[in-house]
Parts: C-alpha cells; structure tokens; sequence
C-alpha cells in the first residue's frame, strides 16, 4: 500500500455499498474508465476518461487527471495559468493546488503534501488523489491487489 494512504481496511466495493456510504467513486491505475456510485439512488455510471490515473512508484501515490476527479465528486476546477494553480471548489470548500508545490490550502488553511501536482505529457493537471479526496471530506481506500482507489463519503 502507498505510504500516503492511511492504513484502512481492503474493503471489496460491494462491502464499501453495503456501509453508510452515499457516494462512491472509484479509479484504477492505468484504466481510461471510472465509476460513481450514487448508493442512495442505486444509480451507478462509468465514465471514460481521456488520460489515465497512474501510480508514481517513487512517491507511492497515484495521480489523477484533475478534470475527471473535480468531475467525480461534482466539483468544479478552474486552472490559473499566471500562476500555475488549480483550484477546486465543491460547496463552500475551496483547495487550491501549484503545480509542482507540495504547499496547497483548504478552506484557506495551509496543507502539505508529500507529492506535488504536476503537468503530465497530455498537458493535464494530474494530483495526487488523496489529497482532493480528504480536502473535500471524502474517505479513500487503496485496494493494493486491485489497484483501485475508493473515494467514499
């Protein structure tokens, strides 16, 4: 398991549905394809993506293409390009991200980060999941067998 994942129980997704969850969203390492899971609704839809997340195995977090991960939890992105940061808002929470930087804020609240965002060969955004997830309240589990990461709230 990525040390930048909190130790948590591997949960197969049936068992993540049957907990008191409401949302789930789950992306796999070097697929083109994600999941969102609406459990109150029972409404489930895979979306394509034209990048994919990646595990970086040097700082054992995976990444993901912003766009697609804002999208995922109904958030919405916009990209500075001045001054290179991301800035995701969903609700009343705001994290704002540098390309490069392992600084970044929620809510106006300084954060670090062990692993930088950073602009892949597709010129996309790509962050370090975890970070998004647990900003926007969010909890994530690391299926290391299945290389998925489980977005849950």
């Amino acid at each position: 398991m990525p040390p930048g994942f909190p130790i948590l129980q591997m949960i197969a997704l049936t068992d993540v549905t049957e907990a008191t969850y409401s949302e789930v969203v789950t992306f796999g390492v070097n697929s083109f394809f994600y999941t969102v899971e609406d459990i109150k609704n029972e409404i489930s839809n895979t979306v394509q993506m034209d990048t994919t997340p990646v595990l970086d195995t040097k700082s054992n977090h995976v990444y993901v293409p912003v766009r697609f991960v804002a999208q995922a939890f109904g958030a919405q992105v916009a990209w500075v390009p001045e001054v290179q940061h991301v800035v995701i808002t969903r609700g009343t929470n705001v994290i704002v991200m540098v390309e490069g930087q392992t600084n970044y804020s929620v809510n106006g609240k300084s954060m670090q980060m062990d692993a930088p965002p950073y602009i892949d060969s597709h010129n996309r955004t790509m962050v370090p999941i975890r970070f998004i997830a647990e900003g926007l309240g969010y909890k994530v589990i690391w299926n290391q067998q299945a290389l998925t990461v489980t977005i849950c709230k």
